[in-house]
């Protein structure tokens, strides 16, 4: 931990995150080393930096995506909308744009109903795996074990990937919800007087 803790801090003093080696800091008892409390607490900060963007759009009645704590976030008008798992407050940032509220429902649905299905199939598949261990365990006769278990395993698998399939098939609206904001949000005659890049 003592050598992987002072590579952090280099890196970290390096990125900018701590400034000095006090932030930073360690001591040395022959070969053994221990981390001071603050230390730690600037290591766990190196390593959340990069679940988070560091540049804030400009207020604005644009949407831009920025990431903060690991997941999306929306920001409008300097306000931003918490993202998340199951898609967040989009359609509260894009709320006013009606085609952009239906993108963001389907995003938000198509999401929600994919990661439910990958978790149950999980889940299942899991169990399958435990049924299929415990049958053979069980199983004593001459012949192969009952398929209950392979079966159920299958099955489980095959959720999950539908899940995976739904839920990446919903990410594309995402995308849509905030173009067509910003795209109905714009004037048309900003978007004629500005020059074409040849």
């Amino acid at each position: 931990m003592g050598i992987g803790t002072r590579r952090l801090g280099i890196a970290a003093r390096r990125l900018g995150i701590a400034s000095s080696s006090d932030e930073l800091s360690y001591r040395t008892h022959d070969r053994d080393e221990e981390v001071d409390p603050s230390g730690a607490r600037d290591a766990i900060a190196a390593y959340a930096s990069g679940c988070a963007s560091t540049y804030m759009p400009r207020p604005g009645p644009r949407i831009s995506l920025v990431m903060e704590n690991g997941s999306y976030a929306y920001v409008r008008d300097g306000r931003t909308y918490a993202g998340g798992m199951f898609g967040g407050d989009i359609v509260e940032a894009v709320r006013g744009d009606p085609k952009a509220e239906e993108f963001a429902r389907a995003y938000k649905n198509g999401v929600t109903v994919g990661l439910v299905l990958a978790y149950l199939g999980a889940a299942a598949a899991f169990a399958g795996l435990a049924v299929a261990a415990s049958d053979e365990v069980q199983h004593t006769g001459g012949g192969a074990p009952p398929p209950t278990g392979v079966i159920i395993l299958g099955s489980g698998l095959l959720v999950e990937l539908v899940g995976a399939v739904i839920g990446l098939n919903a990410v594309p609206h995402l995308y849509d919800a905030i173009n067509t904001y910003n795209d109905d949000v714009e004037p048309a005659s900003s978007a004629a007087a500005a020059p074409v890049a040849r």
